[in-house]
């Protein structure tokens, strides 16, 4: 899966970060 950055999720801290601050979460 990917975020709306188009980064692999689970892969990218950054993206991790990310969907821990709520902007991609399921």
């Amino acid at each position: 899966m990917k975020d709306e950055n188009g980064r692999i999720m689970g892969v990218d801290a950054s993206g991790l970060l990310v969907a821990n601050s709520g902007n991609d979460l399921p």
